[in-house]
């Protein structure tokens, strides 16, 4: 079996430090959150704290998701690289969430469409279908 392709080990590191990521600005919220009074989150972000509660669980669930996915790109197969398209694709649909809520969303949408387009490219599609079927190896019954 031939080494999982570049392209892929980025579509890889990109995950794992979206991951990352997502888990430290969710600690962070958690902690702001703890600091500031009903009314403070209130005016800030136009509903209470158990609104912001939910949204940065469904966050900490994305980035759980994403480290998953990461950590599952060296099986390759075809589930895998279904996950990896079901990641990028809940990834465009949260910056487009982020993009109504008046955030920057330029960073996320074209790390997205990278990691689609690498996800896609002939040597991951070569790979992915290598790993799902593996030639018997020499002298193998």
């Amino acid at each position: 079996m031939s080494p999982k392709p570049g392209a892929l080990t980025a579509v890889q590191v990109i995950f794992f430090i979206r991951a990352a990521l997502g888990f430290v600005v969710a600690i962070l919220a958690f902690v702001g959150l703890n600091a500031m009074s009903e009314a403070e989150v209130q005016r800030m972000t136009g509903f209470g704290s158990g609104g912001l509660m939910f949204f940065l669980l469904i966050g900490v669930a994305v980035s759980v998701f994403e480290l998953y996915v990461a950590s599952t790109i060296g099986r390759g197969g075809h589930r895998t690289r279904t996950l990896v398209r079901v990641a990028a694709g809940l990834g465009i649909a949260l910056v487009v969430l982020n993009m109504f809520t008046g955030e920057s969303f330029l960073l996320g949408l074209v790390l997205m469409i990278v990691v689609l387009v690498l996800n896609e490219s002939a040597s991951a599609k070569d790979w992915y279908q290598e790993t799902e079927y593996p030639a018997p190896r020499p002298g193998a019954v």
